[in-house]
């Protein structure tokens, strides 16, 4: 295997596929820090690297060592840089007119979650009360739709895959807060 096998994207593959794929790959095994590590060290071969390593694979008796630089990288820093650099190549959401939609409900459900939450849960319910009622928030300001009919039109599948992460999430959040 090689490291475009790692990140799932061709040699071919422009720089911004390849963050997207690490990013994806990347918090898809972020429980599992060797995987981890490695994807880390995946994408930064293929993207600052790049001309050495493909000339090792083209090349049957060549070796190839990976840097220093990039093995003393903290993964966790990596994905964050790369992460907010996918962050940044997603549009902003407009109006018709071509204006930048509102963050009214996103400021309202944070503002609202983090309420309620702390009601609930102290510190801890009032980090995750901002987090979900500033999601749900933006999902209105976004869709406008409340986060339940936006959910509702999407297909089974979708639902299913979003529904086993909540549980997932649910589980890991049990097991830390108690």
């Amino acid at each position: 295997m090689t490291y475009y096998d790692d990140l799932n994207v061709s040699p071919s593959a422009d720089l911004d596929t390849i963050k997207r794929h690490y990013v994806k790959e990347a918090y898809a095994n972020a429980f599992n820090k060797e995987v981890f590590k490695n994807l880390a060290i995946a994408f930064q071969v293929v993207t600052s690297d790049q001309k050495k390593y493909d000339a090792f694979l083209s090349h049957t008796n060549s070796s190839y060592s990976i840097p220093s630089a990039i093995l003393k990288k903290d993964p966790q820093l990596v994905f964050e840089n790369a992460f907010n650099d996918v962050a940044d190549i997603v549009e902003v959401p407009v109006n018709a007119d071509g204006t930048p939609k509102s963050n009214f409900y996103t400021v309202v459900g944070t503002v609202s979650g983090i309420a309620l939450g702390f009601i609930v849960g102290g510190p801890v319910g009032a980090a995750a009360g901002a987090l979900l009622g500033g999601g749900s928030g933006h999902v209105r300001d976004i869709h406008g739709m409340s986060t339940y009919e936006a959910f509702m039109k999407m297909e089974e599948s979708k639902r299913n895959e979003i529904m086993s992460k909540v549980v997932f999430a649910g589980t890991i959040a049990s097991k830390v807060i108690l």
